[in-house]
């Protein structure tokens, strides 16, 4: 019997949020070294504001292969 390992998707995006970042990523001249990166900083009405951007990974970063994008979330 194999094991099975299930995990929850900590983000999630609409339709077409996925098809505007593969849009975005599909431009000439995009540094295909980069991926999206999530995450949050203190501001907004509820003291946390999301933040999102194309970078490097490093290795304190979640990564998370969804929507064939590759994701990172920020380390703790």
């Amino acid at each position: 019997m194999q094991a099975t390992l299930a995990i929850t998707i900590p983000v999630s995006f609409t339709t077409n949020a996925v098809t505007e970042i593969k849009r975005l990523m599909s431009q000439d001249g995009f540094d295909t070294t980069q991926v999206l990166r999530v995450g949050v900083k203190g501001g907004g009405c509820t003291g946390m504001t999301y933040v999102l951007g194309f970078d490097a990974p490093t290795e304190k970063d979640g990564h998370f292969d969804l929507w064939d994008l590759s994701i990172l979330l920020n380390g703790c």
